[in-house]
């Protein structure tokens, strides 16, 4: 492209590298040209503006994208004017899915590809441990609790998980940061920025764990819980549901711990079921609902969508059963 300088001693904007990324944004563009350190530039991408950009020297400057679509342009703005490169940089559509893991029971599970549109299943592979919560990392690595709560007595851990293959690996055990108390189910996680959260049965506590090492550090706040579905939209609001698909949806502040009901829940599978993870995938709030209640009740797995405005929940489909993780990409 050329510059396009807004006018006479303003910037200029010749060239920026890479010309395409993810619509979720986070490339890190290098954009060339000249007139950056005129006072702190701002860069607008597709009529956003961009957050923290990096002045090399006056003719370079970096850039991370914010999430998007299509082909846009790209501007610099300064006291002294502004450049401007039309459609020069392109967000690629990706694939839009959910992960999921099976870990009810305590019974090592498989790593699964969900369509949010139909709850279609395809398995990844298996991941050798139990896994009852799912969390992605900004930088794309995934996380799984293993719940030991029924039938052992083991420590449970943190484990890596490979997008792959499903392969899973420990990375530590989730015990307090004095060592000597294991949160036996960790029920689901979600990443707050770069804090990885969680909720621990061991209590009914929220809590946040190390992702390098799973020392886990108790937040502070309790609620009585049963499934624990637990997503982050943004970094200081986290949607919660500690009740059956009969009860309310909750937010969790990560600072404080404290949990508040916010609208009661309706509609969902026939029989109220637990609702063991949640999940945000474009601006969709996705859950898991269980139904096993009680030794002769069907045992089910279904994913649904919930309007954390309204509380409505709506069924998509049947899950394999035993899935009570959840994440999306």
């Amino acid at each position: 492209g050329s510059a396009a300088p807004a006018a006479d001693g303003g910037p200029t904007l010749t060239e920026l590298l890479p010309t395409s990324g993810s619509v979720t944004g986070g490339t890190v563009l290098t954009l060339h040209g000249s007139g950056f350190l005129a006072g702190v530039p701002e860069v607008w991408i597709g009529g956003v503006r961009a957050t923290g950009p990096v002045v090399a020297d006056d003719t370079k400057l970096f850039v991370t994208t914010p999430p998007g679509s299509g082909t846009v342009d790209v501007e610099v703005r300064t006291p002294e004017g502004a450049a401007r490169l039309p459609a020069a940089f392109a967000y690629d559509p990706i694939p839009r899915f959910l992960y999921a893991a099976d870990g009810k029971g305590a019974k090592a599970g498989q790593l699964y590809r969900i369509d949010p549109l139909t709850a279609d299943a395809t398995p990844i592979g298996p991941i050798g441990y139990a896994i009852t919560g799912l969390a992605l990392s900004p930088t794309g690595v995934l996380y799984g609790t293993e719940s030991t709560k029924q039938n052992s007595t083991n420590d449970s851990r943190l484990i890596l998980i490979d997008t792959e293959t499903g392969a899973g690996s420990v990375v530590g055990t989730l015990l307090d940061s004095g060592g000597a108390f294991n949160h036996g189910a960790v029920a689901d996680i979600t990443f707050a920025s770069d804090r990885l959260i969680g909720w621990s049965e061991t209590g009914d506590v929220p809590v946040e764990i190390d992702p390098s090492t799973g020392t886990v550090t108790i937040i502070g706040g309790s609620v009585s819980s049963r499934g624990d579905g637990l997503a982050a939209l943004t970094p200081t609001t986290l949607h919660f549901a500690p009740e059956a698909t009969a009860g309310s949806l909750y937010v969790l502040n990560p600072e404080t711990g404290i949990t508040l009901p916010t609208v009661a829940l309706t509609g969902g599978p026939a029989t109220p079921a637990v609702i063991g993870a949640m999940a945000w995938l474009d601006g969709v709030l996705y859950g898991v609902a269980n139904n096993n209640q009680g030794p002769d009740a069907p045992k089910t797995s279904d994913l649904i969508t919930i309007d954390p405005a309204t509380g409505a929940i709506d069924t998509i489909g049947a899950l394999p059963q035993g899935v009570d993780a959840l994440v999306g990409n």
